[in-house]
């Protein structure tokens, strides 16, 4: 599967990965599975990673239905959330913002960024965990060896 996950309690922070070709019927797979995942709580901030990753199915009825499923999967996100999008790719950072204008009335904020310090940044995380530190590494770094749930 081109997206995967891994959920860091310690830092109320879930972040997805997406690699190689990536479909709208990809990330939603990735969503519900994270969604069903019992570690992970409405109020969990999110950091989504599309930094090695080419989109595909990129039609507007398609990325309608998206919007919907994540509206309907989704409905009892905490309003503290955060969600900020790495998207570095002129393409994709298009897609994810057009994605991002159709849940313009959802009550979470999404962000999307081109660059990872600032997308990371925008989660204002606990800096003084030691997994804030880890994490910061790791993603400065590419995000690459993330332990992840298939």
């Amino acid at each position: 599967m081109p997206g995967a996950y891994r959920i860091v309690p310690q830092l109320n922070l879930m972040i997805a990965t997406y690699r190689g070709a990536v479909g709208l019927d990809d990330q939603a797979r990735t969503m519900m599975a994270y969604r069903l995942d019992p570690a992970f709580r409405a109020d969990q901030h999110v950091l989504i990673d599309f930094a090695h990753c080419t989109m595909e199915d990129l039609r507007h009825d398609a990325m309608q239905k998206v919007s919907q499923r994540i509206r309907k999967n989704f409905p009892d996100r905490g309003i503290t959330a955060r969600h900020a999008i790495y998207a570095p790719d002129a393409v994709t950072f298009q897609v994810v913002q057009v994605l991002k204008a159709m849940l313009s009335t959802a009550v979470w904020d999404v962000e999307v960024f081109r660059d990872r310090i600032a997308a990371l940044d925008w989660l204002e995380l606990d800096r003084s965990r030691p997994e804030y530190r880890v994490l910061e590494d790791e993603w400065l770094r590419q995000g690459d060896g993330l332990p992840s749930h298939p």
